[in-house]
């Protein structure tokens, strides 16, 4: 799989989850730690657990994806 593709794929499996998570009651902050230690790309981690301390401080979602 080229690099782009397995970007692609896990942004995918991101969304995915985070709407199974959140569709099945698991709050945000919740959700967004769980998938963010099963991520394999270094750089993905890293911005889902940038995102998590930005709705932790009292940001919205969308904030934390611009």
């Amino acid at each position: 799989m080229k690099p782009d593709e397995s970007r692609k794929s896990e942004l995918i499996r991101f969304w995915r989850q985070l709407g199974l998570l959140l569709s099945s009651g698991v709050p945000l902050l919740g959700a967004l730690k769980v998938i963010g230690s099963e991520l394999t790309l270094p750089e993905l981690k890293e911005a889902i657990n940038k995102i998590h301390e930005m709705v932790r401080s009292g940001k919205t979602l969308s904030a934390g994806t611009e």
